[in-house]
């Protein structure tokens, strides 16, 4: 009775998951340098629309001054007014009061003569404004800004693809793993029973072991693509899936697809 064929080494299988699909995006968007520089290129261009406005105005200057008021003496006296006000508040007549030297000095250091506070310069432009540069700028703003959506939209569109492949490879994986392999090992199962009950020959076990065979092998194949499209996906994350679930971008990881199958029994 010829031996069962079995594999001389088990699969690796680390029992990792997959985040969301948001949470790829995400951190492909942080992660890729061309994201990156096209994000530096808008903000390079906005600054220059920035500058090219503050051009229109050619001379602009912040400052303090301080500027002193002409001192003057304090007015004389109206003597025949006074004395009449007096006269007349008194109701006979009366002299004017008169003010001390005391009362003349508290007056005049009321009296403000200095003046310090900001100051501004400004040079407006009557012709030149420089609208020429600044229609200039705006218009490399947005076109860096359309630059920039057109990446994050290609850098979305490349995660999307790449898990999508990822997850149609696992499902395969899982077919084989849940279905093509256990039928086929049943099969070979029967065989051996019916061969030694002598109710088959020796052909229908070679066949079904033969069928085992090849099902492992696409099995193995299955597993293969899974890897190359899981190291597509890190390629277009510019990172390790396995960084990102130590990390995430979000909060919250809605496990998916697994990195790899379970480990092989055989």
């Amino acid at each position: 009775m010829p031996e069962p064929w079995t594999l001389a080494d088990q699969l690796p299988a680390p029992q990792i998951a997959l985040p969301d699909e948001a949470d790829l995006i995400a951190a492909a968007l942080l992660q890729r340098l061309d994201a990156r520089a096209a994000l530096l290129a808008v903000s390079a261009a906005e600054d220059e629309l920035v500058h090219q406005y503050l051009r229109a105005f050619p001379e602009l200057a912040l400052g303090v001054d301080l500027e002193r008021v002409e001192e003057r003496a304090l007015p004389g006296r109206r003597i025949l007014a006074d004395t009449v006000r007096s006269s007349i508040g008194a109701g006979k007549l009366t002299a004017p009061s008169i003010q001390s030297r005391g009362e003349r000095r508290i007056e005049k250091a009321q009296i403000i003569n200095t003046v310090l506070g900001p100051s501004l310069t400004v040079t407006l432009p009557l012709w030149d404004q420089n609208q020429a540069q600044v229609a200039k700028a705006g218009y490399v703003v947005g076109q860096r800004r359309k630059e920039l959506e057109d990446v994050l939209d290609t850098i979305a569109s490349e995660v999307q693809q790449a898990v999508a492949t990822a997850r149609n490879a696992w499902s395969l994986v899982q077919v084989y793993e849940q279905q093509a392999l256990p039928q086929a090992e049943e099969n070979v199962a029967a065989a051996l029973r019916l061969y030694r009950d002598g109710e088959q020959s020796i052909l229908v076990v070679l066949d079904a072991q033969e069928s085992l065979l090849r099902r492992r092998r696409s099995y193995i194949e299955a597993r293969r693509d899974y890897a190359i499209a899981l190291a597509a996906l890190e390629q277009s994350l510019a990172g390790r899936v396995v960084a990102l679930l130590e990390s995430p971008p979000a909060p919250t990881m809605a496990p998916a697809v697994p990195l790899s199958a379970p480990e092989d029994s055989r």
